[in-house]
């Protein structure tokens, strides 16, 4: 961590746009996640989904978009109302 930042005042680079969810909310850390196009990021793409259905907003920590090789920016829109995505180098 670089002196003097505060990795809690880091602002999402993703905050999928719509009424979030009123209920607690999980944390997922994965390295694979939207925007990224491998197939363990569908995985937790669909998972995401999932937990909104059941009234559980998710936070996600994954790798920054700048670091990716590919990348397809469509999967975020189509992520639940509410999610926030976390990128870290």
């Amino acid at each position: 961590m670089t002196k003097g930042t505060n990795p809690l005042e880091t602002p999402a680079f993703f905050v999928a746009p719509g009424k979030p969810a009123t209920g607690p909310r999980i944390l997922l850390l994965s390295y694979h996640f939207p925007p990224g196009s491998a197939a363990g990021s569908l995985r937790w793409q669909k998972l995401t989904g999932l937990v909104a259905d059941r009234g559980w907003g998710v936070d996600v920590v994954t790798l920054d978009p700048t670091d990716l090789a590919k990348r397809d920016d469509r999967r975020l829109r189509e992520l639940p109302a509410g999610t926030r995505v976390f990128g870290v180098h």
